[in-house]
């Protein structure tokens, strides 16, 4: 199969437009923490403003969402009696006025999963949003399969309150999910990667949001968690740059490397309690990375001996500090938070057992805080209970959020939308484009106003990264064959490079050959 490549010399005005503020409105949508028994957190004066409005009650499973501009849109949560006791056995989504939406009620989730649902922009729509979780009790849900579900929810529907649109929609029907998921942004800067994973099969479950919607599911074969029907608890999280995945679970931790662009876990590191001279009558529960991505925190209860206890592992000497240890007394910390502010903070609540107490303490209406997560040992300042919720109490779980403000990877294969900062520059005045598209493997490169001083580069990728082309030409030349080899139909990112630098990415669907 061949490519031909021509340089045309023409004038075309290419209008550019780009958003520089656009990393920072989606970093909004994480200013706003709705958790607890009816209390909640604001970040947008830089540092949290505990808000004590709410009407809902929050066990684990903890999940809300802002717009751009940082005003509280979505959460999730229960109907509060007002003493701590749910009045109702099922979730529903709630507005920033603190009512059902429309059609947002009898959710199939459980307020005492731990971090089993979160919230989604979807990709090229201000209004829609997605909302993923795991229906894991079959107890409480007899007549629905345990699984993973979708709802898709519309801000300015129903005189701007919010509706649901497509509620409790199933994904897979399984009794192996574990209860855990978490979300990034694809490379591309645009679409969401969504990851999950079932036990006793060693697969790694991962759904891929974009513009038309979901699309999966893609499984992956890699051990992940403890693999054991009995696990209870656990958190998974990514690194803030999206390069890391990381849970605690039990009695292990897992740390992996993992690619933006397939959505693949790579480089898994295993460790054990034993291995990292953790007491085995330890329940690790909840995690988090750093802001750099090189420490990872993590802890739990013991209940055995009455214990909470806060680690810290440096993952690039694989060095682990204690950080905390003191008796609980039925008190357990539980989930882990990144926050806009760049401090870590660590739900702390009574015993799961005690839902229904009306007991108000210093330990249950604070939360822990690590103050400067990025510093080694002790230097990162671990504060227990160090941030009052205005007499307001939490419960274990904290709101589970992906990095809204994570952007494209400039440079990436998958970075194809022109989004990269690198397009930037002199590039702009570039214009260029492919000709037929869709093709039968017979395509050409039409580029205008080029320069003769520089140099270009085709790239050709298919949609796992995997490059298929990689040529160097010269603007001087009128004309440049290239062997591609036998390209399979399918769809494939072409990108164009001058003098080393991202001048653009297009799509090029190659159709089966006549």
């Amino acid at each position: 199969m061949r490519a031909c490549i021509f340089l045309i010399v023409f004038y075309f005005i290419l209008p550019f437009v780009e958003d520089a503020g656009s990393a920072f409105a989606q970093k909004r949508q994480a200013y706003n923490w709705v958790f607890g028994d009816s209390t909640g957190l604001n970040f947008s004066s830089g540092s949290p403003v505990p808000y004590t409005t709410g009407k809902c009650t929050f066990g684990e499973n903890t999940g809300c969402i802002s717009d751009t501009s940082g005003n509280l849109l979505f959460y999730l949560g229960k109907l509060s009696t007002g003493d701590g006791v749910s009045a109702v056995n099922y979730e529903s989504i709630y507005n920033r006025n603190y009512q059902v939406i429309q059609n947002g009620d009898s959710l199939l989730t459980s307020f005492d999963m731990n971090a089993c649902s979160l919230f989604l922009p979807k990709p090229g729509s201000s209004d829609l949003y997605y909302l993923l979780y795991i229906n894991y009790y079959t107890l409480q849900f007899p007549t629905q399969s345990p699984g993973l579900y979708y709802s898709v929810l519309g801000a300015s529907l129903n005189g701007g309150n919010g509706a649901c649109i497509d509620r409790n929609h199933s994904l897979i029907d399984s009794t192996n999910f574990s209860e855990h998921i978490a979300a990034v942004r694809h490379a591309n800067g645009r679409d969401w990667w969504i990851l999950t994973y079932e036990y006793l099969v060693d697969s790694a479950v991962t759904y891929l949001l974009d513009t038309a919607g979901l699309h999966g599911p893609y499984y992956q074969h890699i051990q992940i968690g403890m693999q054991t029907s009995s696990t209870e608890f656990g958190q998974m999280v990514f690194s803030k740059d999206g390069t890391r995945m990381g849970l605690s679970e039990g009695g292990i931790i897992n740390t992996f490397d993992f690619d933006r662009c397939t959505g693949l876990l790579t480089n898994p590191h295993y460790y054990s309690e034993d291995a990292l001279h953790i007491p085995n009558s330890l329940n690790l529960y909840g995690c988090a990375f750093s802001p750099s991505g090189n420490l990872f925190y993590l802890g739990g209860f013991d209940y055995s001996h009455h214990v909470d206890s806060v680690y810290q592992l440096n993952l690039n000497n694989n060095h682990l500090t204690r950080l905390f240890g003191d008796t609980c007394n039925f008190y357990i910390l539980g989930e882990y938070a990144l926050a806009p502010d760049s401090k870590i903070y660590i739900a702390s609540s009574t015993d799961q057992l005690g839902w229904g107490v009306s007991v108000f303490d210093s330990l249950n209406t604070h939360l822990c805080i690590i103050d400067k997560p990025d510093s080694n040992g002790i230097a990162c300042h671990f504060i227990p209970y160090g941030l009052y919720l205005g007499h307001r109490r939490s419960w274990p779980g904290l709101p589970n959020m992906p990095n809204y403000g994570l952007y494209q990877l400039p440079g990436s294969p998958c970075d194809t939308l022109g989004l990269g900062v690198n397009s930037l520059e002199a590039n702009s005045s570039l214009t260029w484009g492919i000709y037929p598209n869709p093709s039968d493997g017979e395509f050409s490169v039409f580029i205008t106003n080029p320069r003769m001083q520089d140099q270009y580069r085709i790239r050709l990728y298919d949609v796992t990264g995997r490059i298929m082309l990689n040529q160097t030409i010269c603007a001087k030349e009128q004309e440049c064959r290239m062997e591609t080899g036998n390209l399979r139909a399918g769809l494939y990112i072409l990108k164009l490079e001058r003098n080393g630098v991202l001048a653009g990415s297009k799509k090029l669907i190659v159709s089966e050959s006549k």
